[in-house]
């Protein structure tokens, strides 16, 4: 999953930088996986994951 979210990203910010209007409008198309681990009590975490939007990806 963290390679396709690293290619995608990559490219939208590849192509921000020929056309920013475009890169801004596949960015809020597009979605990827975005994994959060979480702390539990006791030391324990647990692993979520968000499917997000590539714009959303860029704010966090």
């Amino acid at each position: 999953m963290r390679i396709s979210t690293d290619y995608l990203v990559g490219y939208v910010e590849g192509l921000a930088r020929e056309d920013p209007t475009a890169a801004r409008a596949l960015a809020e198309k597009l979605e990827v996986p975005l994994v959060r681990t979480m702390k539990k009590g006791e030391g324990k975490t647990k692993e979520l994951v968000e499917i997000v939007s590539v714009a959303e990806y860029f704010r966090r």
